[in-house]
């Protein structure tokens, strides 16, 4: 049921209909009786409609037209005008004339006769419904055409719905941003236009298609072709597109009877590479290469399985990917147990240096004792006066290769640092700061390996301290030349 059958039971038809209904207005006219008209049934009539709408009914039948308006609601004088103009009526005709204007204000446009507003839709390219879409949809997000007597033709899309219920909303299932399409598409007219596909796919379908869901499929499919291609840009009725792939391809079609019989397929790959945030700039680089050995000039179809395709090179480009991974993640392993093993050889080295300086000590000790014993066969005045000077002059030799080589080290220590972060830093072209720091899991084993160099010096210095005090301490006690210096100075 529309709107003219609840009208022909108050104003019956004679002859002459016509009905027009557009975006912002209904209009229905033609010549009637009055013989029906009742002041009840008209009330109940206009409450029937959408409040926000101005209402205009017109009865001509001699020079002044009778007039009743929603804004007025002069229902009486009306009914009572016609009832004095009906007494003194012969021959007349009598024209009858309905004017709704839709309110615009809000995100609701009333729809009263589904199959007139159906005509007007045919009348219109598919720029000019774009731009009226554009009216709507960048300052309310979504328009509801409101079937005010038409319950059949129910569909939708998410941001376009054809309904009879005010407050119905569908839920929004596409997560797919402009911003990350103007990101790695050109579409010239993104500022006038700033739609993606999913404004104009349809999550319902009415039950027999019309004039208005196989726009919105054109609409969709475009959108897909602006989101997927290189360069697009809409002129007019011509849309052109260009696709740069293993071959450079260009199409130029009229948008009002562009083929879609691919729609389906393009869909799929247009929510793939979009609806993930990770690998978009992949996606798309490997979608465009494989859809120009599909594509033939001037066509956009293409066949079912070139999804699988896409998806199946995809996948074959992710192993190559995990195993370049993989192997940087190797090289990256195998430099810090590089490092490790500096750190280690660091540690053996000031080891090492401390075990020279012992055995210069004891080698200078056994070498004073045997060639004392041997020469005299004597055990005591062992540390003369030269040999004591000699071992003095040993110990400062040995003091200052001991501040040496605790230099040296703190040098090395400080350049394996250097060149631990030289290796973070060097791979952060290649890997995220997050996966380099779980790699090496937030610099755990460097900072175990500074630790254990920190705690081999401090500890390998104080021996080596020790080490000397004790030498000093003995010779010290053993020494004539000291103990005689001492003696004649208590004299």
């Amino acid at each position: 049921m529309n709107i003219s059958d609840k009208i022909h039971s108050l104003f019956p038809v004679v002859s002459n209909e016509q009905v027009e209904e557009k975006f912002t207005s209904y209009e229905l006219s033609y010549q009637t009786t009055l013989d029906k008209l009742n002041e009840t049934d008209l009330l109940t009539f206009i409450r029937s409609l959408p409040t926000a709408d101005f209402i205009k009914i017109t009865i001509r039948i001699f020079a002044e037209p009778i007039t009743l308006t929603s804004e007025l609601k002069n229902y009486a004088e009306f009914v009572k005008g016609i009832v004095e103009e009906k007494a003194s009526i012969e021959d007349e005709k009598i024209y009858f004339k309905l004017s709704i204007v839709k309110n615009q204000t809000l995100d609701v446009l009333s729809v009263y006769d589904f199959h007139a507003f159906c005509n007007f839709w045919k009348t219109l390219s598919l720029e000019i419904i774009l731009d009226h879409f554009s009216k709507f949809l960048k300052t309310t997000k979504r328009i509801k055409f409101l079937n005010v007597f038409d319950s059949e033709n129910e569909f939708y899309t998410e941001n376009i719905i054809f309904t009879t219920q005010v407050q119905f909303l569908p839920q929004q299932n596409s997560n797919i941003e402009i911003s990350k399409i103007r990101t790695n598409c050109h579409f010239e007219n993104f500022e006038r236009f700033p739609f993606t596909s999913h404004y104009f796919r349809l999550l319902k379908r009415p039950v027999s298609e019309n004039p208005i869901t196989k726009s919105l499929d054109k609409l969709s499919f475009i959108f897909c072709i602006a989101g997927i291609f290189d360069i697009t840009s809409i002129n007019g009725s011509t849309l052109y597109s260009k696709l740069n792939g293993y071959k450079s391809l260009e199409f130029t079609d009229n948008i009002n009877n562009i083929d879609i019989s691919s729609i389906g397929e393009y869909q799929n790959i247009y929510d793939w590479v979009h609806s993930e945030k990770s690998h978009v700039t992949d996606k798309i680089g490997l979608t465009r290469n494989i859809l120009s050995i599909y594509l033939k000039d001037q066509s956009y179809s293409i066949t079912d399985n070139v999804f699988t395709s896409i998806k199946s090179g995809f996948k074959t480009y992710l192993q190559q990917n995990i195993n370049r991974y993989i192997d940087i993640r190797n090289k990256i392993g195998d430099q810090v147990s590089g490092i490790s093993q500096k750190a280690n050889d660091l540690a053996e080295k000031y080891l090492t240096n401390y075990q020279k300086s012992n055995f210069a000590f004891i080698s200078f000790f056994i070498s004073i004792f045997l060639l004392k014993v041997l020469s005299t066969s004597k055990f005591d005045n062992i540390f003369t006066k030269d040999t004591t000077i000699l071992f003095f002059a040993l110990i400062g030799i040995s003091i200052i290769y001991f501040i040496f080589s605790l230099i040296t080290f703190n040098q090395d220590k400080k350049r394996l640092n250097t060149k631990y972060f030289k290796l973070k830093s060097r791979h952060e072209d290649l890997l995220d700061k997050a996966d380099i720091n779980n790699i090496l899991r937030s610099d755990e084993e460097f900072n175990d390996d500074m630790s254990f160099l920190l705690k081999r010096r401090n500890s390998y210095s104080l021996l080596w301290i020790l080490t000397i005090i004790i030498f000093i301490s003995a010779v010290l006690s053993l020494s004539t030349y000291i103990n005689w210096t001492v003696f004649k100075c208590n004299r």
